[in-house]
């Protein structure tokens, strides 16, 4: 499966369900996301990220209801958003 059915896998279900596509995009590229510095910390700031840096509290991100850790990516940010 390549990355374009992927997200329109993703899409599809996020409509369904309530969830934001980049919200679901950044749990599906965690790996590759990880190895980068965190959504609104301040490292991924001074790198150019422009994530909100409240809403993911610091670079530290929020609770799921999972257990896992999630975070909000600006679809604009030059260092975490979706390459089209």
């Amino acid at each position: 499966m390549n990355e374009k059915q992927i997200e329109s896998i993703l899409r599809e279900w996020g409509q369904e369900h309530g969830y934001e596509l980049t919200e679901l995009l950044f749990k599906h590229r965690k790996r590759e996301l990880m190895k980068k510095p965190n959504p609104g910390s301040k490292e991924a700031i001074a790198k150019g990220c422009t994530c909100a840096v409240s809403d993911n509290h610091g670079g530290k991100g929020f609770p799921t209801g999972d257990g896992d850790v999630a975070f909000w990516i600006s679809g604009d940010c030059p260092l975490h958003a979706v390459a089209e």
